[in-house]
This record gives structure tokens, C-alpha cells and sequence, in this order.
């Protein structure tokens, strides 16, 4: 929003007509890819810190990777999907 000047409603619509053209013609200068738009506010890093404080607190000593996938594999194939910039549309 701040980026562009543009208000809440503007930067939602611009946000989804863009996501839209992605689906339609991912190589199109308007198409927004989600993964990158969010990986651009926040770090993978965050996003694992957030689900693993979201795991009991007994079983984050020496939490791994590996654990998260067992314990929240929609958690985990989230993160996969960031870095790898999967959109969930595709």
C-alpha cells in the first residue's frame, strides 16, 4: 500500500488483479506471484519461528526441520512452497 500511495481497497484490488494475471500469464509484468509478495513483508525464518511456538514447549529442545514436517506438515509444506515460490494456484 505505502509502496505504490495507494489505499487499503486499491492495494487489495491491485494485489488479487494481479495474482489473477499470474494464474492467466505468470511472465506478465502485472502478475503477482503470492509466495514472492509475501515472502517480500516477511522471512521463511519468521514464519518457522511463528509454527514452531505454535509446538508444546516440552518438544521444541533440539527441534528440527524434520520435526516441524512431522508435527505440522501443512506448516511445513508452507515454508517448502515460500522458498521454493509456489503459489498455491499453480
Amino acid at each position: 500500500m505505502k509502496k505504490a500511495n495507494q489505499s487499503y481497497l486499491e492495494a487489495t484490488n491491485s494485489y488479487y488483479k494481479g495474482v489473477t494475471e499470474y494464474k492467466n500469464n505468470p511472465q506478465s509484468a502485472n502478475a503477482v506471484n503470492r509466495a514472492k509478495e509475501f515472502t517480500g513483508n516477511i522471512s521463511t525464518k519468521q514464519v518457522y519461528d511463528e509454527l514452531v511456538k505454535s509446538i508444546p514447549i516440552e518438544k521444541r529442545f533440539n527441534f528440527s526441520e524434520e520435526d516441524l514436517k512431522r508435527l505440522n506438515p501443512v506448516g511445513y509444506q508452507f515454508i517448502k512452497d515460500l522458498e521454493n515460490g509456489v503459489t498455491g494456484d499453480e
